[in-house]
């Protein structure tokens, strides 16, 4: 897990946004249910969770071990830096649908704007390996997750 704080100048003044974590899960690890984000609420970071190996879904974390759902107060979008590799669908709500082309590695970054404007943009890359699958009944490509850096 990784954690940045940034500094923004402008011509009247000097602020910090707070540091902010980005973490990656797997669907099954999650401790517990998750909570609505209500907006206003303070974020510690992000939970980037795995849901079927290819789709992935931004949540926040309130730095207390909850996972909550940030999809009616942020938005987010996704890029891939190496389309010849690996494509991203246009997230649908604050889920993203990532396709493997060809073995390789590519960067998904990620940007996830309050939708009042109250806090953000915060981007962060979610590192990606897709490597074809091993011998066995999955056939095709797979997707290995890296660990998610803030940007």
């Amino acid at each position: 897990m990784w954690a940045v704080a940034f500094l923004f100048v402008s011509s009247q003044k000097e602020f910090e946004m707070a540091k902010f974590t980005v973490k990656f899960q797997k669907k099954g690890m999650m401790a517990g249910p998750v909570k609505a984000h209500k907006a206003g609420q303070a974020l510690a970071g992000f939970v980037l969770v795995e849901g079927n190996g290819d789709i992935v879904t931004v949540n926040g974390d309130d730095g207390h071990g909850n996972v909550l759902d940030i999809s009616s107060t942020f938005t987010i979008t996704a890029d891939s830096d190496n389309t010849s590799v690996l494509t991203v669908d246009p997230p649908a709500g604050v889920t993203y649908h990532e396709r493997g082309v060809i073995p390789g590695t590519a960067n998904v970054t990620v940007v996830a704007t309050a939708n009042d404007g109250s806090t953000g943009p915060f981007s962060f890359i979610d590192p990606v390996e897709v490597q074809k699958a091993p011998p066995g009944p999955i056939t095709g490509l797979v997707l290995i997750h890296g660990t998610p850096i803030p940007n």
